[in-house]
């Protein structure tokens, strides 16, 4: 979930000390892509007469961390000056590009590297039994949240009788659950241990070259190799990639590695060359440019939440008084829903079964892009919610295709949801490309447009506060284009469409579309006019969100989506989707809700409210429709499972509020207050 680099020079490399800051500078920004909270660095000098390990973490991006005062200080302390002269001794510079998942950013243990006695680690991706394991180790002392602790701690324990440094990591990696790789220095050896079980590690090396570089993506080093200093030296073969499962043992003095597996023999026996040296670990005191946090998950009195639920009992008591479409459950406060004379619905009148393509016409459509070798045939966009997961375990196990996961994390992926990530993409060994928003500041916009709403509460413009993730479309490409392949292939489904988000602002339900946001280019000028009506009267939406909000809308409606859509062949089976993903990966439910659908979303549990409040209907409405209408359930299942969805998800809502530093008791005042569709 981050992004994890480093470099082994030795002085046959030929690089100045210049180029070597300009190798380490590019590499670490280009690094930034895929964690922008936190940001550290670690610098080994493998000398037998001065051994030493140098650390310095900040809770900055690493653009920021580069221009930070103390880090200049640290880099005068531990590297050598930018001049033009030659590098005379081995260095090697191992760094960290932070997503915050486990333990934020401000308390400096929780960020990376992270030491003990005999290693210091980097790691990408999610230790989703951390717990366990702690519990497990009951003699390890936990210092801090973040789940790489306990990576180190595993392998400073076993180094501790045991100092064979592969086995080491072997026997680690086998106690961990979720996709993890790592980079590993010891302090008392020449060493650097690299792994990975689902092959999120890149290398960029030639052999007797004196210089190695590896990478959380092949794209970064590719951008890496086109550097003048780098370009000489290597050619566009010399990028491997280290496959899921494999492991590489480095001499940090010779810049040679012996390759190894997780589950295989270990690499040979390199013994302690020296005692273990203390390593130099130093923080900075800045803060990051953006000054927006998140605040505390609030929890009302009792009395308040009293209040709270005893209004919420009565906007539920008028909406189950709604009338409802007698085929499905839509209820008549839906847009254009048009219950005719025996109370049958538009949407029912107009319903055409759906009629998949099969798996046939699936693998023919996949036959040209497959590849041989370890290439990737697609890019799957992967949110982490059941659809995404199921899909993933299908191209990957039932097909046998070469998928590459790609998740845009804006800042609403729930950390539940990355969980769930790590759990698939661990266990199936797929590689995992996350592109990091700058997550305060998409933080910032939904804060400065919610609190906007709240000053005039309005249905059409609640999909707002979600413009912010609609990127995911146009970075799709991006990573496509990165890693040579064209096929991208979506998990949404037609099931899913709800048509009242764009009804609320007056556009008209295009039932016959291909995809769930298909709209006619009139009902997109419709809805960019109701929202300009809607910002005219309410002048709060003028703020600096306004162009982040415009690039979603762009990205959403207007570049092409000539995508794949595997539920366009195959069926939705909620019930497999949901026995696979629980019986084979462990896949981890929501603690405040029964449904499996939208638990890695963290606004769903905010917009649904206010659409339940206002409208006397949710999301959830319009999934059981869809799914009676196609037989896939009966009309007394779809009431009953609205009955049990549509209660608020409390802890949700809350945390939301929290992330975006909201106070839960105005926006639920806000939301109460709103006109209603219905009379209560």
């Amino acid at each position: 979930m981050c992004g994890i680099f480093g470099i082994i020079a030795q002085p046959a490399s030929g690089l100045s000390h210049k180029q070597l800051h300009g190798i380490y500078n590019r590499l670490f920004l280009l690094s930034e892509t895929r964690g922008k909270e936190a940001a550290g660095v670690a610098v080994s000098r493998p000398v037998a007469e001065d051994p030493g390990i140098g650390l310095f973490k900040s809770p900055q991006r690493a653009s920021q961390l580069l221009k930070d005062p103390a880090y200049h200080q640290f880099a005068k302390q531990w590297l050598p000056p930018k001049d033009s002269a030659p590098l005379t001794a081995p260095l090697t510079i191992v760094g960290h590009s932070r997503l915050v998942t486990n333990g934020d950013q401000y308390h400096g243990a929780n960020n990376q590297p992270v030491a003990r006695k005999q290693v210091v680690s980097v790691h990408n991706g999610i230790v989703v039994n951390v717990d366990a394991l702690w519990q497990q180790h009951s003699d390890l002392t936990r210092h801090a949240l973040v789940d790489t602790e306990v990576i180190t701690a595993l392998l400073d324990k076993q180094l501790a009788t045991d100092t064979n440094s592969s086995a080491a990591i072997q026997g680690t990696f086998r106690q961990l659950e979720g996709m993890a790789s790592v980079a590993t220095l010891l302090t008392d050896r020449p060493i650097l241990e690299l792994a990975t079980n689902n092959g999120s590690l890149y290398l960029l090396e030639q052999r007797g070259s004196g210089l190695l570089i590896f990478a959380s993506e092949r794209f970064i080093l590719e951008k890496m190799r086109r550097l003048p200093a780098i370009e000489q030296r290597f050619g566009i073969e010399q990028i491997h990639h280290m496959q899921p499962g494999n492991a590489l043992q480095v001499e940090l003095t010779c810049a040679e590695a012996i390759p190894y597996t997780l589950s295989g023999d270990a690499a040979p026996h390199s013994s302690p060359q020296w005692p273990a040296v203390l390593v130099d670990e130093q923080h900075s005191n800045a803060t990051p440019a953006l000054t927006f946090t998140s605040g505390p998950v609030i929890l009302p009195d009792t009395q308040q939440q009293q209040r709270i639920e005893r209004e919420f009992e009565g906007f539920h008591a008028a909406a189950q008084k709604l009338k409802r479409c007698t085929r499905c459950v839509l209820p008549e406060t839906m847009p254009f829903v048009d219950l005719d004379e025996q109370g049958v619905c538009r949407f029912c009148r107009d319903h055409t079964p759906y009629k998949h393509k099969g798996r046939a016409a699936f693998e023919a459509a996949l036959a040209p892009y497959r590849k041989r070798g370890d290439k990737p045939d697609c890019i799957v966009p992967f949110s982490g919610g059941r659809d995404s997961s199921y899909e993933l375990h299908y191209l990957k196990k039932e097909l046998g295709l070469n998928p590459i996961a790609y998740t845009y994390d804006w800042g609403m992926v729930t950390d539940l949801a990355r969980r769930n990530q790590s759990r698939l993409c661990g266990q199936l060994g797929v590689e995992h490309i996350l592109v990091s928003a700058d997550i305060p500041r998409k933080r910032a916009n939904i804060r400065r447009n919610v609190l906007a709403w709240m000053k005039k509460p309005d249905l059409g413009v609640v999909p707002l506060f979600m413009a912010g993730d609609k990127q995911f479309f146009w970075y799709a490409r991006q990573v496509g284009k990165q890693n040579d392949t064209s096929l991208i292939i979506f998990g949404d489904h037609l099931l899913e469409r709800t048509y009242f988000k764009s009804g609320f602002c007056g556009a008209r339900p295009h039932i016959k579309g291909a995809t769930t946001y298909a709209l006619s280019r009139a009902d997109k000028l419709r809805i960019l006019t109701y929202y300009g009506g809607q910002f005219l009267s309410n002048p709060s939406y003028l703020n600096s969100s306004l162009l982040d909000s415009l690039g979603g809308f762009l990205s959403f409606y207007v570049i092409p989506h000539d995508f794949l859509w595997i539920y366009h062949y195959i069926p939705w089976d909620e019930q497999l989707i949901d026995q696979t993903l629980q019986g084979e990966y462990d896949w981890e439910l929501s603690s405040d809700t029964k449904s499996s659908w939208r638990i890695g979303d963290g606004t769903a549990s905010f917009y649904n409210y206010i659409y339940y409040v206002g409208a006397g209907f949710t999301e959830h409405d319009t999934l059981c429709s869809n799914l009676i209408r196609e037989g896939l359930m009966t009309r007394e299942q779809g009431l009953a499972r609205i009955a049990r969805d549509n209660q608020p998800r409390w802890d949700s809502f809350r945390e939301y509020c929290a992330l975006i530093n909201i106070d839960p008791m105005a926006a639920l005042d806000a939301i109460h207050a709103m006109p209603k569709r219905y009379r209560v």
